[in-house]
């Protein structure tokens, strides 16, 4: 009965005296990285972007974003597709994949019509950048250092860029090849059209 008693008390002073660790900060359900704050990457007329959010802790899943997405001023937004599925695929809105690059170009596939976000993910944390976009952009240079650091404080690789759109933007303004090509198909139809009618 003595043994009991003094292992409960045992138990209870262990408990009281170890120390509750400290919950990790959390922003629109995401947990936010101790280090470093997106605004460590400064705006400049190659990289002008109008708000951020990040760095985030984890993967960016489409799944887990629209409350922190739908916070910029012109949300809702939706996703576009990222840097790492094949170049040139439906899944990936621009011209070429920069992983393993520190900072360079993102270069659209089409220019967003309106507002979009773009999402930069290193291989532990992610951070995200809103664009006005009143000019439809073709590209925006990036840069990772609002993204992650490692322990010595060196700038992490990007993994890959995400690209969301504006919903009631999801026409995107065509380059002049696509037009060059949709007029190429629309002279063939003719062409088909009037034979057939000769014929």
């Amino acid at each position: 009965m003595r043994f009991k008693f003094l292992s409960a008390v045992v138990f209870v002073a262990t408990t009281l005296s170890v120390p509750a660790t400290a919950s990790a900060d959390t922003l629109f359900g995401l947990v936010l990285a101790a280090s470093p704050a997106c605004p460590a990457v400064e705006k400049s007329a190659t990289f002008n972007y109008t708000n951020c959010l990040g760095a985030f802790i984890g993967n960016d899943s489409p799944e887990n974003l629209s409350a922190a997405l739908n916070s910029f001023d012109q949300g809702p937004f939706s996703f576009q597709g990222k840097s790492d599925e094949p170049v040139g695929g439906l899944n990936n809105p621009f011209k070429f994949d920069p992983a393993g690059q520190t900072g360079g170009l993102l270069e659209f596939v089409s220019a967003p019509a309106g507002p979009f976000v773009i999402i930069l993910k290193s291989s532990t944390a992610f951070s995200m950048y809103y664009f006005l976009n009143e000019n439809a952009a073709e590209s925006v240079m990036f840069d990772m250092k609002g993204t992650a650091l490692n322990k010595k404080g060196d700038v992490q690789q990007l993994s890959h860029a995400s690209l969301y759109l504006r919903k009631g933007d999801m026409n995107v303004v065509p380059e002049p090849s696509t037009y060059a090509l949709m007029a190429t198909g629309m002279i063939g139809l003719v062409g088909f059209a009037r034979r057939r009618r000769q014929a």
